[in-house]
């Protein structure tokens, strides 16, 4: 299989998308969140950093990527088990929207190392 250009831009969709999210809900619930601002702003522009970086052809960075998406999905999806019920409605669908962003981001960054890493026939 050859590797698509659009995993790449599905990736950078994902993580932009996530860094919007995490931005937004941390100007607005600073006070709630569990991490302290200069971390959430720091959060922000690794995932812009990522998106800008990913490349499908090349393994590392594809590894990059999916390092990042695990390490995001165990950050939110366990911040969303943990405060389930103890946190406003909006931040707690904000925590659902970036871990299930999670796991669009590991899915896609996994089908392109599974392709580099397959050998060709």
């Amino acid at each position: 299989m050859l590797i698509s250009p659009l995993f790449g831009n599905r990736l950078r969709i994902i993580y932009l998308s996530m860094a919007i999210v995490l931005f937004i809900s941390s100007v607005f619930f600073s006070k709630q969140i569990p991490i302290s601002s200069p971390f959430a702003i720091a959060g922000v522009l690794i995932l812009v950093f990522v998106a800008g970086m990913t490349n499908p052809r090349k393994k590392i960075l594809m590894l990059t990527d999916f390092i990042v998406a695990v390490g995001t999905f165990i950050i939110f999806g366990g911040e969303l088990v943990a405060s389930h019920g103890d946190v406003s409605k909006i931040l707690f669908w904000a925590s659902m929207i970036l871990s299930v962003l999670s796991l669009f981001a590991i899915y896609l960054s996994t089908l392109v190392l599974r392709d580099e890493w397959t050998p060709k026939e």
